[in-house]
């Protein structure tokens, strides 16, 4: 029973070791045509990294699904592919949120570009987590009311509201730090 038990052990550290070596080879044959394409459709060196580890990090969880040789090139471009449209994706959502963002400060005031972490921090600042996480979730991923209503177990109204509050208490606190006329506050 022993002898069993230790030839099993001995079979498993083989097949893990074959594992592994198939694996690094297959990094060391497709890392840099797949950083390259990364590259290309992210337009962004550091993204594109990220992207490739999460390419080979998915390949790896997939092990025991991969296709046969002559196709494993296409199958790690999709995976790589993939991941890049959806980062891309993301970043588009973020651009469009602080958009919409910048619209809800008035249509008259446009915030330049790189106040987008001077918004950021303001958020931080302005909200309590509960209610960051809303305006977030909300404005940046696009859930309704009723979605984010299930998710908090508060009502659809309640959110709005808390909605509403949070953006009147993030406009204030914008026109504090970025406004020079002290009479526009009262507008509002």
């Amino acid at each position: 029973m022993q002898l069993e038990a230790s030839d099993q052990s001995a079979t498993a550290r083989v097949a893990q070791r074959s594992e592994v070596e198939w694996f690094e080879g297959l990094f060391r044959r497709y890392e840099q045509p797949l950083g390259r394409f990364l590259a290309q459709m992210t337009r962004n060196s550091h993204l594109a990294d990220d992207l490739l580890q999460e390419t080979f990090a998915t390949a790896y969880r997939s092990r025991r699904e991969v296709p046969p040789a002559d196709e494993i090139e296409r199958w790690l471009f999709a995976i790589a592919r993939n991941r890049a449209l959806h980062a891309l994706r993301g970043l588009r959502r973020g651009r469009e949120a602080m958009a919409r963002l910048r619209c809800s400060f008035g249509a008259d005031r446009r915030m330049p570009d790189g106040e987008a972490l001077a918004i950021r921090d303001l958020l931080v600042k302005t909200l309590a987590p509960e209610d960051r996480s809303l305006f977030i979730l909300r404005y940046v991923h696009g859930f309704t009311s009723r979605d984010l209503a299930e998710m908090t177990g508060l009502s659809p109204d309640a959110v709005r509201q808390r909605l509403s509050r949070a953006a009147a208490r993030l406009a204030a606190a914008y026109d504090d730090a970025h406004c020079d006329d002290p009479q526009g506050k009262g507008d509002r």
